[in-house]
C-alpha cells in the first residue's frame, strides 16, 4: 500500500513532465491472447498516466516467456480506462478495478473479454469476494461496498470514514488496510468489520507499513517486525523482529520466507531457518512498485515503472537473487496476479 504523498507525488510527475518528448498518452502495442497458452501465467495490471486514460492489462506466458500487452483493448475494441488498479482472480473469472473511472471490469481469463462492466463508485481500490458477495474499497467513498458475486449489482454499502485499501474477505469478517486520513498517514491500520453488519471490530495492526493478505494467513510489517495474521482466531504471531526500520512490497511464499524491498534491495527473509534479512538483488537503476512471489516460492516478479510515462517492464528474480529474464509491458505497471 502506497501513501498519499508517494501517490501525489507521481501524479506530479505522471501528469505534467517537461519533457516534450515523453509527453501525451504512449501506445500500448496489442496482442490477442491466443487460444491455447502454457499453465502458468502472469497477469499485470497497468495504471497508465492518470487522467489519460491509457490503463491496460498484459499477460505473460510464464511457459514459452512470451508476453501479450493490450490485452483488454484487443479482446473488447475499445480502452481499459483510466488508472488500473488492481484485479481479483477467480478460477477464470477477473475482476479489475479502475481506480479513477470508477469501475470494474468483469473479465474471462485468459482472454479478458468482458462479462460484464460494474460502475457507481468513487474511486474504488481492491476487491475480494468470499461466498457470493464481494466487497470494493474506496479512497474518497467513505464506505465499503457489496456486490452480488454472480451479477455485479450493488446491493449495500458500508459506511468507513477514510481511506480502505487492500481487503480480505474470511470467515465472515473483513480484514482491510485502512487510514483514516487520506492527508496525513504514512503508515495504515488493519482493522476487522462484521461482513453483515459492518460493525468495526477491532483494529490489529495500528502502525503497517506493508502487508500480504494471502488466503490462509495474513503477513504484515509493521515497524522492524514481521508478523503473521491467522484469520481465524484473529491472533498475531511474531515472526521476526529484526527487518530494517523502512520496508515496502511484502510477499510471502510457502508460508516460510517473506521478500521486501528496503535501502533500494529486494530482501529475502527465511524466518524459520534464518535470523537477519539477505539482501538478494540491487535495485540500482530500477523504479521498483510492486512486487510478487510465485505460489512455489521459485521466483520473484519485481514490477519496475521505468520512467512512469513509457513502458514498464516486469523482472522475473531467482529466489536466490539472479535476474533470469525481463518482460517489456505497459505503461505504469502495478497489480500482478498468477493465473
Amino acid at each position: 500500500m502506497r501513501s498519499l504523498l508517494s501517490i501525489l507525488f507521481l501524479i506530479s510527475i505522471i501528469g505534467c513532465t517537461p519533457d516534450e518528448d515523453n509527453y501525451g498518452i504512449r501506445p500500448v502495442t496489442e496482442n490477442k491472447v491466443p487460444e491455447q497458452t502454457g499453465d502458468k501465467l502472469l497477469v499485470v495490471i497497468h495504471e497508465g498516466n492518470f487522467q489519460w486514460g491509457n490503463a491496460s492489462a498484459s499477460l505473460i506466458d510464464l511457459d514459452s516467456n512470451q508476453t501479450y500487452n493490450g490485452v483488454f483493448n484487443s479482446a473488447n475494441n475499445e480502452l481499459l480506462g483510466d488508472v488500473g488498479q488492481s484485479i481479483y482472480v477467480s478460477g477464470d473469472t477477473g475482476w479489475v478495478v479502475v481506480n479513477n473511472s470508477g469501475k470494474i471490469e468483469m473479465v474471462e481469463l485468459p482472454s479478458f473479454k468482458r462479462i460484464r462492466q460494474i460502475t457507481g463508485f468513487t474511486s474504488p481500490r481492491y476487491i475480494d469476494c468470499d461466498g457470493q458477495f464481494c466487497y470494493v474499497t474506496e479512497i474518497y467513498g467513505n464506505q465499503i461496498y457489496i456486490l452480488n458475486r454472480e451479477s455485479g449489482d450493488l446491493l449495500k454499502t458500508i459506511p468507513l470514514t477514510g481511506w480502505s485499501e487492500e481487503v480480505r474477505a474470511i470467515h465472515n469478517k473483513l480484514f482491510i488496510s485502512y487510514l483514516d486520513s487520506v492527508v496525513t498517514s504514512e503508515t495504515s491500520k488493519l482493522i476487522t468489520l462484521n461482513q453483515e453488519t459492518g460493525k468495526v471490530l477491532d483494529t490489529i495492526f495500528s502502525e503497517m507499513r506493508a502487508s500480504d493478505l494471502q488466503e490462509t494467513f495474513g503477513y504484515v510489517i509493521e515497524g522492524n517486525s514481521l508478523y503473521r495474521l491467522d484469520y481465524l482466531s484473529e491472533t498475531k504471531k511474531l515472526l521476526n523482529s529484526n527487518l530494517p526500520e523502512e520496508c515496502s512490497h511484502l510477499s510471502v511464499a510457502n508460508n516460510q520466507t517473506a521478500y521486501f524491498i528496503s535501502n533500494n534491495q529486494l530482501h529475502k527473509l527465511n524466518w524459520i531457518s534464518e535470523n537477519q534479512p539477505t539482501p538478494i538483488f540491487s535495485l540500482e537503476g530500477y523504479r521498483p512498485y510492486n512486487l510478487e512471489v510465485d505460489t512455489k516460492g521459485e521466483f520473484i516478479y519485481l514490477v519496475d515503472v521505468a520512467n512512469y510515462t513509457t513502458n514498464g517492464r516486469i523482472l522475473q528474480i531467482s529466489d536466490q537473487g539472479n535476474l533470469v529474464n525481463e518482460f517489456e509491458v505497459g505503461v505504469l505497471p502495478n497489480d500482478l496476479a498468477f493465473l
